[in-house]
């Protein structure tokens, strides 16, 4: 369950205030999608020039990434305030003591999927390196030698 149904049942929205909800939703992920895509293309910067020496750069860039993250933020916090305030009185007491939990949820990644998308190949055919088992990895054909260290499976 997502956090927009998570939150609607929660707090035993009515239709009504399921629409305006999910038109704030809407409207907070319109907000969010280039800030996100700003912080990723920064990252992306950042470690593709990891042989750079050039500290002043790094430092912008981490700066700015910092000023988007608490951008990110401050919209979110504003975009629950204004899901607070379309609910009655009891509600956001309910509200109140679920929003941690919601918060948790829009933070968590969705599930990975294989590679192509949501019609590719099942994503546990692959190992923690993405190439899918059976495939040949160098030219001639050899699989490379087994890591050393932890074994691969299940974390716990």
């Amino acid at each position: 369950m997502r956090a927009f149904e998570f939150i609607a049942h929660e707090v035993g929205m009515n239709e009504q205030q399921r629409r305006a909800y999910e038109d704030l939703r809407d409207r907070h992920h319109l907000a969010m999608r280039p800030i996100q895509d700003s912080i990723h293309d920064l990252r992306s910067a950042l470690f593709s020039q990891l042989s750079q020496s050039d500290e002043t750069l790094r430092i912008q860039q981490l700066n700015t990434i910092a000023h988007l993250t608490m951008l990110q933020d401050s919209l979110t916090v504003q975009h629950f305030r204004q899901v607070r305030a379309l609910l009655t009185p009891d509600q956001q007491q309910r509200f109140d003591s679920i929003i941690s939990e919601a918060a948790r949820m829009m933070a968590q990644p969705p599930p990975p999927q294989g590679p192509g998308g949501p019609n590719g190949p099942d994503r546990e055919q692959f190992r923690d390196d993405r190439t899918p088992r059976g495939m040949n990895r160098g030219p001639d054909g050899e699989a490379p030698p087994p890591r050393r260290g932890r074994p691969m499976g299940p974390r716990g």
